[in-house]
């Protein structure tokens, strides 16, 4: 995924999209994929959070679902919307 993402909006976009985080947690890093509990747990333990106190989105119903029983705050996106329109 991530690869195909960086080819298709160029090294420029990927620099000012990734500047935005102050960590990517990629699955085959990781070792673990959504929808499997063992993801959002890993992020949630490493940066010290409650479920409660995040937010996730995704396009992945499966994916919702899995943090939803976690307790996270969810939002499906559908295509054509963006994300900046959320905030």
């Amino acid at each position: 995924h991530i690869k195909a993402f960086r080819k298709k909006i160029g090294e420029k976009q990927w620099e000012a999209f990734s500047s935005l985080f102050d960590k990517m947690y990629l699955s085959h890093q990781i070792g673990f994929r959504k929808p499997g509990k063992e993801v959002f747990q890993i992020i949630l333990e490493e940066n010290k959070l409650k479920p409660n106190e995040v937010f996730f989105i995704d396009d992945s119903p499966q994916h919702i679902e899995a943090a939803k029983k976690l307790g996270i705050h969810c939002h499906y996106l559908v295509e054509g919307v963006e994300i900046c329109s959320l905030f």
